[in-house]
């Protein structure tokens, strides 16, 4: 189903009252997160229709809004935070269909906002009841960018995902879920920092996301992907010295940051906690 982490409490009302901070994590009060990654990307391309087999979005099935809001309903009852994540880099594959991927959705801007139209909103306007909601916009996207390391059969221009993201970014942040925080979830911190080197670029900053849509599209909190292969050992053992590289060498700007599916030398580390002010 999904990653269960112990995390810190989603704090809706301090969020209201504290223009500075779009999220804020209360340590005061502990809840589960749970990350749904493939399930919930599966369950939602499953119900989407498209025109003519292409990739132009044209509803959700009958039923798809009422289980989302049942999961949902359902998590905050037993107070558990749940991650949705949209998308993932897979929809450049061509592993559902051979010969035909979902790549257009990113490409094609009229594709992007008639995804966010016919189903994007329809899911807001459910979420929007909700204050246990997190929304990942798309897994490890830098795995289909030709200026990433594109490993699908399609691949797309930074600039195209950037836009992709923005856009839905920016439809969150205008709709009455504008307190549902976002995110994307970045492959490495080799392509989520404006460290260069060693990084290679950051492609999820606010001036980046603001320079092609606008400055509205910016991420709620950056949630950058680890795996052993980015293992250094100057580092010593990485849970404790990452987490410092990550505030205070790789991230120009304070503001939470969340460390998921990590798998180091000392072990599977989840890191969760802190705050990001604007």
């Amino acid at each position: 189903m999904g990653t269960i982490s112990a995390g810190a409490r989603l704090d809706s009302r301090t969020r209201a009252t504290a223009p500075s901070s779009r999220l804020f994590f209360s340590l005061q009060t502990k809840m589960v997160l749970i990350l749904l990654g493939s399930g919930f990307t599966l369950m939602q391309e499953q119900a989407l229709s498209f025109q003519g087999g292409g990739t132009t979005v044209t509803g959700l099935s009958s039923t798809f809004l009422s289980d989302l809001e049942g999961l949902v309903q359902m998590a905050a009852s037993f107070s558990i935070v749940v991650q949705l994540c949209l998308w993932s880099f897979d929809m450049c594959k061509d592993e559902a269909t051979p010969g035909a991927t979902k790549a257009g959705i990113i490409s094609n801007q009229d594709d992007t906002n008639a995804y966010i139209n016919k189903a994007l909103n329809p899911m807001l306007q459910v979420l929007a009841r909700y204050d246990n909601v997190i929304v990942e916009i798309i897994n490890e996207p830098e795995w289909c960018m030709k200026e990433g390391q594109c490993e699908t059969k399609d691949c797309v221009e930074a600039k195209d995902m950037q836009r992709f993201v923005g856009l839905i970014s920016q439809a969150i942040h205008r709709q009455k879920a504008a307190s549902i925080p976002v995110t994307v979830g970045s492959a490495s911190l080799k392509w989520a920092s404006p460290t260069v080197p060693p990084a290679v670029t950051d492609f999820w900053s606010d001036a980046a996301l603001g320079a092609v849509v606008g400055p509205d599209a910016a991420l709620d909190f950056f949630n950058v992907h680890y795996y052993d292969w980015m293992y250094n050992p100057q580092w010593g053992c990485v849970p404790a010295l990452l987490l410092f590289y990550l505030t205070r060498s790789y991230l120009s700007q304070p503001r939470h940051n969340l460390i998921e599916k990590a798998t180091t030398p000392c072990g599977r580390i989840q890191l969760f906690g802190g705050r990001r002010t604007r």
